[in-house]
């Protein structure tokens, strides 16, 4: 599974993940003149996945993401 995440305001990276999910990368997003952060975790799924997982945001401002997965047999 891999989860996009933007952050928007004057304090970015705030992202909590739940346990188990891995933060590829972290960087500001100079294009938007540092007024957005971008962020991408990934989890190998098993057996048993819950059927939601929750990220926390520990700041205010605006929080956009969406999460893709795909299965290789």
């Amino acid at each position: 599974m891999v989860l996009f995440i933007a952050e928007g305001g004057s304090t970015h990276d705030v992202v909590t993940a739940p346990s188990g999910w891995n933060r590829l990368f972290g960087r500001e997003d100079e294009d938007l003149g540092g007024g957005s952060w971008q962020s991408c975790y990934t989890k190998t799924a098993g057996a048993s996945e819950p059927t939601n997982y929750t990220f926390s945001f520990s700041s205010s401002g605006s929080h956009k993401g969406f999460m893709v997965s795909y299965y290789d047999d």
